[in-house]
């Protein structure tokens, strides 16, 4: 889906397809000890986030707006946690300012319901 090499800006205001969310901040990854998972951002994301894309073979997550714009995390899942989103259902994306919670949402995590060998 968002796998094209992105050549620049004006590819991405065509297709509704933001910039890698990393590439314009800090993004981290955390589980949580009682097994929830959140998307630490440290900036404001600049739409109202819907959903959350999850893509295996990627091993990828896209961002997906309201006004329906594509925006991918731009990092690769580490490989030693891929089976613990399999559980998921939810996720919480949290943009972090100066070490505290500035902005807090649950938002779906979609992922394909078939697997593919």
């Amino acid at each position: 889906m968002v796998n094209a090499v992105i050549e620049n800006d004006d590819f991405f205001q065509q297709h509704g397809i933001m910039r890698p969310l990393n590439t314009d901040m800090k993004v981290e990854l955390v589980f949580g000890k009682n097994g929830t998972f959140s998307i630490l951002h440290s900036a404001r994301l600049p739409y109202i986030l819907k959903w959350v894309e999850f893509e295996p073979e990627q091993r990828s997550f896209v961002f997906v707006s309201q006004e329906g714009y594509l925006q991918p995390l731009g990092m690769k899942v580490p490989e030693k946690i891929m089976d613990r989103l399999d559980k998921l259902d939810e996720l919480a994306v949290m943009h972090v300012e100066g070490g505290k919670v500035a902005d807090l949402c649950l938002v779906p995590l979609m992922k394909p319901s078939v697997t593919w060998n």
